[in-house]
């Protein structure tokens, strides 16, 4: 009855350090991704002529689609952005993220491989300009991976909680 079992202690003894780590990259993850699709909602819904001009050049969809898909996009951000700034379900959250920019990046390396470079993806709208080449493709995949991340920790936070 007295003893301990040497397999838990350790573990005990670095919780201290694993439980506040795990919960900063939750935070940092969770506000990062958050942030981002903001900002990259509020500069398509600026200007959703402007996004719908650059989303033309990525030459994958039908041409009447070009004014619907960036308004589509501009709001699907916001709405996920805000959910995961809530911090509600965040275990779905972060797998709608997965989803999400796994299908950017999926679609930006079809472009990609169709042979199409562009000096503006149209991602951030009129904020920001950034090039749809081979390092976008990358960064759309670390936010990917982000996600999925932010996904590991938010559900074993909950089955921490829960159990």
């Amino acid at each position: 009855m007295g003893q301990t079992n040497e397999c838990t202690e350790p573990t005990k003894h670095l919780n201290w350090v694993r439980l506040p780590l795990m919960k900063a990259l939750r935070y940092f993850f969770q506000y990062t991704i958050a942030l981002t699709l903001l900002i990259a909602a509020i500069g398509k819904l600026l200007d959703n002529r402007f996004a719908a001009g650059l989303f033309a050049q990525w030459q994958i969809f039908p041409n009447w689609s070009y004014l619907v898909l960036p308004l589509i996009a501009s709001l699907s951000e916001l709405g996920l952005s805000l959910w995961l700034f809530s911090g509600k379900a965040l275990p779905r959250a972060a797998l709608l993220s997965v989803i999400f920019h796994g299908t950017y990046t999926l679609l930006t390396v079809i472009t990609l491989l169709r042979g199409i470079r562009l000096p503006d993806c149209g991602c951030f709208g009129i904020l920001y300009a950034h090039p749809l080449d081979w390092v976008m493709a990358v960064e759309d995949a670390a936010y990917v991976f982000c996600s999925f991340v932010l996904y590991l920790i938010a559900k074993r936070e909950r089955e921490d909680r829960f159990s």
